[in-house]
């Protein structure tokens, strides 16, 4: 039986956009794949928000664009810090035995092997700084090692898939690939090619999007009664964890942890 050969892509497809098609397109010609594997999100996206349509209408939307199979990325690590998001999402990626992952990066020429590797000489003492983030510490001793800071949502991303390879022993290529026409956070359209952002934004205020993305996104956009507004979302989630007491907190996440173990094949295609 001749061995087929797959590429993996770490995907949330909130919602799946002409972006996220020429993504996958690509990563399949510069690898010569067979199979197209996607790890997507189900229902909540890294930043706690609910996506605009459901895994199930998302999933519909990548097989009918080319993606071969589609697996859940358990709600534990898709809602995590990049660096636990990244060791989920290729956890799973090897277990199903792909030997490429291809991503984003707004720095793809970047070494990133070469970040990681600087970060593990990181002096402890100086995370001493209490009036400022740990994302802003860490990015100085970053820049006064290496030059670089990672700033940017996908460089950030990439670089945590690196450390990810690195602390499990992974044995896949990473391959990272150059964003295209927007910015990651860009809120208005203005091509073909937009941010999830920007296209969830121009829904929830009834601008034109089919330009932007693929006819099953369209359709299934244009059924949408009402539109997930995490500004209202929001503060009702923060409250009840304002309410619920610590331990009861801790066995939510325990209780998430056990029940990630796992893959968790959405859809496949023909």
């Amino acid at each position: 039986m001749t061995k087929l050969h797959a590429v993996g892509l770490v995907t949330e497809y909130n919602p799946f956009h002409n972006g996220h098609l020429y993504h996958l397109t690509t990563a399949k010609r510069q690898t010569g794949a067979d199979v197209v594997v996607a790890v997507m999100s189900g229902n909540f996206t890294q930043r706690g928000e609910p996506t605009i349509l459901d895994k199930w209408t998302r999933a519909q939307a990548a097989l009918a664009n080319g993606v071969d199979l589609v697996v859940e990325l358990p709600v534990f690590h898709a809602v995590q810090p990049a660096h636990r998001f990244a060791a989920g999402a290729l956890q799973l990626l090897d277990a199903l035995q792909v030997e490429q992952i291809v991503f984003g990066a707004e720095h793809p020429e970047w070494d990133f092997d070469q970040l990681v590797a600087a970060e593990a000489q990181f002096d402890p003492q100086e995370f001493h700084d209490y009036h400022a983030t740990y994302a802003s510490q860490f990015n100085a001793q970053l820049a006064a090692q290496t030059g670089y800071s990672l700033t940017d949502p996908n460089d950030i991303l990439a670089f945590s898939y690196y450390k990810a390879r690195h602390e499990a022993g992974y044995q896949f290529d990473l391959q990272p690939m150059q964003r295209i026409a927007n910015y990651y956070h860009q809120q208005t359209i203005t091509g073909t090619i937009a941010s999830a952002s920007a296209i969830r934004q121009a829904v929830q205020t009834k601008q034109a999007i089919d330009d932007t993305v693929p006819e099953a996104t369209a359709a299934a956009l244009a059924q949408l009664i009402n539109v997930p507004d995490w500004d209202t979302l929001y503060p009702i989630l923060r409250n009840q964890l304002i309410q619920t007491p610590v331990q009861q907190l801790a066995n939510i996440i325990k209780w998430g942890k056990e029940l990630s173990i796992g893959c968790k094949p959405l859809l496949s295609g023909p």
